[in-house]
């Protein structure tokens, strides 16, 4: 590392000690100032520092990471910041695909196929996995996930939403599903509506999502729970083939506003999205679904209610 680009807004972000070591005329060069970017030359002395990096950085992550490590890129994290992990641990085995879309990167990463591998790590959205599984690592949107404690934990998880999601009651005949809905929302936080999606299921074995929030859902379905604080429980009836929800009403079933198209074979998900007033998002998925080419469909309950949270 010869030089560094920065920009004030960057900076600011730094520690207190990270800012100090930037302005130390021993350690960095300060060579262009543009507006907001700021161009140093490296010294000799700042790489002589033998310092323990901060465990919310990439250094951090880059240095608890073996060479021997495998590491799935989910494809339903940001492409950006999917990118910028691949960087940091190329040095390990990068398993999937590295997203290009609208992005140009300078230098390119080798990656395998997935295949029958279990990765050691996955970088998929924040708390994207079952919630007992925590991130060891996370910025932004991201977050690193080890399976069988293949690395110890860096650093706290994000907090959790307080609101949850059960599923009960479920029954399966000539492809209709019936099933009941336990929503809990416990916490005086704002939110401001709910309605259901069916999305792509990631080809991983940990049920990842695809870009979600940019409208690649095929089917959707409005949401029939009104925004309060408690517990709120309702009976649904969903036709994967067809694309309906309807909920129950008594003896009546209510069938709820849609846009869907048929889904096509593979694995895919429905998921509960809640939009909180702070402009968050939590999308639970609740029912895995199996197209096969005959037109046949299969539904299992999600083992663990699976959470992302993302900011729009």
């Amino acid at each position: 590392m010869a030089y560094v680009h920065a920009t004030e807004e960057w900076v600011a972000t730094l520690s207190e000690q990270a800012r100090r070591w930037l302005w130390t005329p021993e350690f960095f060069e300060p060579l262009l100032r543009d507006g907001e970017d700021l161009l140093f030359r490296v010294r000799p002395a700042f790489l002589r520092l033998d310092v323990k990096p901060d465990p919310k950085s990439f250094e951090a992550l880059r240095q608890a990471v073996p060479a021997t490590a495998t590491v799935y890129l989910s494809t339903s994290a940001s492409p950006l910041d999917t990118l910028r992990v691949a960087a940091v641990l190329s040095h390990a085995r990068l398993l999937g695909e590295t997203p290009t879309a609208n992005l140009h990167p300078l230098t390119g990463l080798d990656t395998e196929r997935l295949g029958t591998t279990t990765p050691d790590l996955v970088v998929a959205p924040t708390m994207a996995l079952p919630a007992d599984r925590a991130p060891i690592w996370w910025t932004g949107g991201v977050g690193i996930y080890a399976t069988d404690g293949a690395v110890a934990p860096l650093m706290p998880p994000p907090d959790s939403p307080q609101t949850d999601v059960a599923v009960s009651d479920v029954r399966a005949a000539d492809g209709l599903l019936t099933f009941t809905t336990t929503f809990s929302n416990p916490a005086a936080e704002p939110w401001t509506s709910q309605d259901w999606l069916v999305v792509t299921a990631d080809a991983s074995p940990w049920e990842a999502l695809h870009d979600l929030e940019h409208g690649q859902a095929p089917q959707w379905f409005a949401g029939q729970i009104i925004p309060g604080i408690g517990i709120f429980r309702s009976t649904y009836e969903f036709d994967a083939r067809v694309g309906s929800l309807s909920v129950r009403d008594g003896e009546s079933l209510a069938p709820a506003p849609s846009s869907a198209r048929e889904l096509e074979p593979g694995a895919w998900l429905l998921v509960m999205r809640l939009r909180e007033g702070r402009g968050r998002t939590h999308i639970f998925p609740l029912i895995r679904i199996v197209v096969l080419g005959d037109g046949a469909v299969s539904y299992e309950v999600v083992g663990k209610t699976l959470r992302t949270s993302s900011a729009p």
